[in-house]
């Protein structure tokens, strides 16, 4: 699990997991460089 806070590749900054599947987990994320609401697997 990531933890809320941690940034992945220098731009996406995870809130929360909103899901998890038999193929990994969903997580929300705020796009650090646009401001844009996104979602990583």
């Amino acid at each position: 699990m990531i933890e809320a806070g941690k940034i992945l590749q220098n731009r996406y900054r995870v809130q929360k997991q909103i899901g998890q599947g038999g193929m990994g987990a969903v997580y929300i994320a705020t796009d650090e460089r646009f401001g844009s609401v996104v979602a990583i697997k």
